[in-house]
């Protein structure tokens, strides 16, 4: 556990130093026609900028912006409202999955969708639906965000097997939930993903027992699995 707190710290450290640095040496070109270049100190989509140049602090409203590009590259147009499409791998310790999910983007910033995949976990194979939330840091073509997904998975396949005398042996998926966070790049309308998380798949196991010198149930067996996994994934966007 705490292998994978210090795993977490450092994804976020890198992600956080890297939308600072993506805030430097901006150009801001108002609808004026003048162009504004320096280091951007805050940023309001609804309302205001301010921008560090050559020793003087700016102000302006957005409406007054026309763009904000970084070295030529329209890098910080304002991400739109829409749906938008993510096709997503995932690789653990003992697995990997593959989902597709649907959101929609209802402010500049915040989205929510829902979702299908498939996923291989400790021998069991999963097929899970889910609800998807999304919040960007900030509402440009790169950003750190973090997200959320949670549902159910049924368990399609599973390799368990116990020799013995038993009869109505069932695996059962169960709860599914992935958080964490990553960063995305935004080039026309296709984006890359990248990203880290946390999953947590519940499962449980049931079958009845017997002696075979006397086919009578003897009893019932229960167990609960709950899967704990780092996940590392990467995926594209449309």
């Amino acid at each position: 556990m705490k292998i994978q707190i210090q795993i977490f710290l450092t994804a976020f450290i890198t992600l956080f130093i890297s939308n600072l640095s993506a805030q430097q040496k901006m150009s801001v070109h108002l609808k004026n026609g003048s162009i504004i270049r320096g280091r951007i100190t805050e940023q309001y989509p609804d309302s205001l900028l301010k921008i560090y140049s050559q020793g003087n602090l700016w102000a302006f409203p957005m409406s007054d912006v026309e763009k904000i590009s970084s070295e030529g590259i329209r890098a910080h147009i304002q991400e739109v409202t829409g749906f938008r499409f993510y096709a997503d791998l995932g690789v653990t310790g003992d697995g990997a999955s593959i989902k597709g999910t649907e959101t929609y983007r209802f402010t500049k910033q915040m989205s929510a969708g829902i979702g299908v995949g498939f996923e291989a976990c400790d021998y069991n194979t999963f097929a899970p639906v889910y609800a998807d939330f999304r919040y960007d840091f900030r509402p440009t073509r790169y950003s750190p965000f973090l997200f959320l997904q949670s549902g159910y998975a049924w368990c399609t396949e599973s390799d368990y097997y116990y020799w013995g005398d038993y009869e109505n042996y069932e695996f059962k998926g169960g709860l599914h939930i992935l958080a964490g966070l990553g960063m995305k790049y935004r080039f026309g309308s296709v984006g890359l993903n990248f990203q880290i998380g946390y999953r947590i798949q519940k499962a449980s196991e049931s079958y009845d027992y017997f002696q075979s010198v006397n086919p009578v149930i003897m009893g019932s067996y229960d167990k609960q699995y709950m899967y704990q996994r780092l996940q590392f994934g990467f995926g594209l966007s449309f």
